[in-house]
């Protein structure tokens, strides 16, 4: 007897995507989290927070897509897709969030504040 659910494993195809949207995923939260680290060590100069910005938005870059293909994939194996959809609905403005933040810190001189804000 065959279900109409779609298997529980990706085919090859999409085993692929997932595991590039993965890595994507985990270098863009790990930039952040470094991002974090360095903005609340005191022993970092704002030279060194200003040098990896570029390098952080440019990681943060592909978490909306990312979050897409993740949730793509895996919606189409679940009975709803409401789960998956709630949680684009709530990642995706958190992502430009991140990513206005950034691009608002390229344009600020990196004191305090901006360390605060940030």
């Amino acid at each position: 007897m065959e279900s109409n659910r779609p298997s529980s494993q990706p085919s090859p195809e999409d085993r692929e995507l997932l595991e590039a949207a993965r890595g994507d995923l985990r270098d863009a939260l790990g930039s952040v989290r470094n991002l974090v680290q360095l903005l609340h060590s005191m022993r970092v100069g704002p030279k060194a927070i200003v040098a990896v910005l570029p390098a952080v938005h440019g990681a943060c870059e592909p978490i909306e897509k990312s979050m897409r293909v993740l949730l793509e994939v895996i919606a189409a194996r679940l009975p709803s897709s409401r789960a998956a959809d709630e949680l684009l609905s709530w990642s995706v403005p958190r992502a430009h969030q991140i990513e206005r933040e950034l691009a608002r810190a390229f344009k600020r001189l990196m004191n305090a504040r901006t360390r605060l804000d940030l």
